[in-house]
């Protein structure tokens, strides 16, 4: 497993981050979800398991990549609807396939996506570009321009229903089929910073260690409202919660002071 700065698998941010004004918000982020849920999307991707995968894990809950790219099947599109803010260019991925693969071969879908930030105008060259109908909740976007980023790359609401599992990824090897050209055979680099966040510490999140046959060595409770972690290396919860919840993943580069009060966290 691989570590972040001073060689640890997750620091707890609570003492440094600004956990009052996140939870001041939890009802506006679930209402900004829950309006904008026609935009969300399935997990379309390999999440770092390859697509003949022997895991036990993986075998009795398929994946919808796994799913689409090993299975034989012919599903006819009646609308325009296309696969959101992912970032690939396969349209077929929509949430029509997914709930038809769900029910013919039994794959899951344990949780939705909703992306903030709009990819097609988002650069390197600016902080943030935020999609319109963020700017429908001014308090959301103060609270992130105030974050302790340089810039973002991706900000995401997870949606996750009662009593699934979410199951368990790393974020790397994403698209293997769709882009062979940027797999890794091994874990890369840190390339980019992650801060995760919750608003009740009951919604349980694990980081895994696992051998090459799928089997779980250790799971490591993540503790906190606020953390940040390697996603290179295995996350996720195999066990059922018991209640619906939402977390944020906010993904680009923190700044200096904020690595630097991270580092003195020890």
């Amino acid at each position: 497993m691989q570590t972040v700065y001073q060689h640890k698998l997750f620091y707890n941010l609570d003492n440094i981050f600004d956990v009052s004004s996140l939870l001041n918000l939890e009802d506006t982020f679930y209402q900004l979800f829950a309006k904008n849920y026609n935009k969300s999307s399935s997990p379309w991707a390999a999440g770092g398991i390859d697509i003949e995968s022997n895991h036990p894990y993986i075998q009795e809950h398929p994946i919808l990549y796994h799913t689409y790219h090993n299975k034989d099947f012919n599903f006819l599109f009646h609308s325009d609807e296309q696969k959101f803010g992912q970032g690939s260019s396969n349209c077929n991925w929509s949430e029509e396939l997914s709930i038809y693969l769900q029910l013919k071969y039994g794959a899951v879908s344990p949780y939705k996506f909703l992306h903030l930030i709009d990819h097609k105008k988002n650069t390197d060259c600016t902080k943030i570009c935020f999609n319109d109908w963020v700017f429908e909740f001014p308090t959301i976007i103060d609270f992130i321009d105030n974050l302790p980023f340089n810039n973002f790359e991706n900000i995401s609401l997870i949606f996750t229903p009662k009593y699934i599992q979410q199951g368990y990824h790393r974020d790397f090897n994403l698209y293997p089929i769709e882009k062979p050209d940027k797999l890794c055979k091994d874990i890369p680099e840190l390339d980019l910073d992650v801060l995760w966040c919750r608003f009740n510490l009951n919604r349980p999140f694990y980081l895994y260690d696992i051998d090459k046959c799928g089997n779980i060595l250790k799971e490591i409770p993540v503790e906190g409202y606020a953390v940040t972690f390697n996603h290179y290396n295995w996350h996720g919860n195999i066990h059922p919660a018991d209640g619906a919840s939402l977390t944020i993943k906010f993904e680009g580069e923190f700044t200096s002071e904020f690595k630097d009060r991270i580092v003195s966290l020890g």
